[in-house]
C-alpha cells in the first residue's frame, strides 16, 4: 500500500495514516458492521519500528455495540495489522490493557 507524495501525518513507511484507517474501517463494514469509526489515533513503536495505533467503536448488524484496538505497520513492504474487537458492554475496557501489552510485544522477523 503506497501513498502519493505530499503532506503526511503519522506515517507507516509510505502509507498515509488516513489510508490505513480507511482500509481497516471499510473492511469491517464490508464484513457486516453497520458503523465503524476510528478514534484516538496515535503513533507507537512495535519491535523498534514506527507503527500506528487507534481505537475502534462500531456496531454489528444486530445492534451490538463493539469496541477495539488496531495496531498497523508496514514490514517487508506488507501492511501488518493486529486487530482486537469485543462487545462494548464490559469486555473492551477490561481487556484493552492486556491487548495493548500483547500488541506492544509483537516480534517481527528480521
Amino acid at each position: 500500500m503506497r501513498a502519493a507524495a505530499g503532506p503526511r501525518s503519522i506515517l507507516i513507511d509510505d502509507t498515509r495514516e488516513s489510508a490505513t484507517i480507511d482500509f481497516v474501517t471499510a473492511s469491517l463494514l464490508h464484513l457486516g458492521y453497520t458503523v465503524m469509526e476510528a478514534e484516538a489515533v496515535r503513533p507507537v513503536q512495535i519491535d523498534g519500528r514506527e507503527a500506528l495505533q487507534f481505537d475502534l467503536k462500531g456496531k454489528w448488524k444486530n445492534g451490538l455495540n463493539v469496541g477495539g484496538l488496531v495496531t498497523a505497520l508496514v514490514h517487508d513492504e506488507d501492511l501488518k495489522l493486529a486487530l482486537f474487537l469485543a462487545p462494548d458492554l464490559h469486555y473492551v475496557d477490561a481487556s484493552v490493557p492486556e491487548v495493548t501489552a500483547i500488541m506492544a510485544s509483537i516480534d517481527l522477523p528480521d
